[in-house]
């Protein structure tokens, strides 16, 4: 148990440091993400499930199922008891891509991906979007995918669902909360272990397709995300980032 002047000195130092949650913190995203902070001014929040991520100066790990409500809720709890109101978010947690025809898919394959990417991330924005909206500079990023526009890719059908659905959610959000920076990006194909069920042959042809002749890197990724909560992003809002080198445009 903290004496009452270590827990005063541990909430005074946590209130004049940025805090963010990075949901879905073990991807090759967030991973990467967490290297280019400062963690001697901010503090991370760092939801895993699998892949564990280890506590250091700065971070603070967190496990929980995003298919489970009980372990969202106690992610939630476990934010609040710490003292770790986030003033940003960047929702990155997905299920791995799996190319399967829709004729083959069955409902569950629908709810799995709807829980991690809407129903996790609904919970977690509902209790901590009105803290948000009372300190300054408060920001929210949520990662979708080019898939959102123009005609989407074949034997996807789960995932351009899930992904449409969060851009909905995102844009209401925004609506519903002017004082918020609330945006999304969305890469085109990108080189991480999420697309390890594709076939080369697949990602060497999206490569050469676009006009840069490369798909997405993770850093591309990082870049814009830091944009979206820094400062220079304060007047932008309800906007969805493409990251595609040109191939598509907004």
């Amino acid at each position: 148990m903290l004496k009452y002047q270590e827990l005063k000195s541990r909430l005074d130092c946590l209130n004049n440091r940025e805090i963010i949650l990075i949901i879905g913190a073990s991807s090759s995203i967030g991973q990467e993400f967490i290297k280019t902070l400062d963690l001697s001014k901010i503090s991370v929040v760092a939801h895993y499930n699998s892949r564990e991520i280890l506590k250091q100066e700065g971070v603070f790990p967190i496990k929980a199922n995003l298919e489970s409500e009980l372990e969202v809720l106690h992610l939630i709890n476990y934010i609040k008891t710490n003292h770790l109101i986030p003033n940003k978010i960047v929702h990155i947690a997905s299920n791995q891509l799996i190319l399967k025809h829709f004729k083959k898919m069955e409902w569950e394959e629908f709810q799995g991906i709807l829980n991690i990417q809407i129903k996790s991330f609904m919970m977690i924005v509902k209790e901590f979007l009105p803290m948000m909206s009372k300190k300054n500079n408060s920001k929210v990023v949520t990662i979708l995918s080019s898939v959102v526009f123009s005609k989407p890719p074949a034997h996807m059908a789960n995932y351009v669902t899930a992904k449409y659905a969060l851009l909905g959610l995102t844009k209401a959000l925004a609506s519903e909360y002017p004082k918020i920076s609330i945006n999304s990006i969305s890469p085109s194909m990108m080189d991480t272990s999420f697309i390890n069920s594709i076939p080369d042959k697949i990602l060497e042809i999206e490569a050469n397709l676009n006009p840069l002749k490369r798909n997405v890197a993770v850093i591309d990724v990082i870049k814009s995300i830091k944009f979206l909560l820094d400062d220079g992003s304060n007047f932008i809002t309800g906007h969805n980032l493409p990251i595609t080198g040109g191939a598509i445009f907004s």
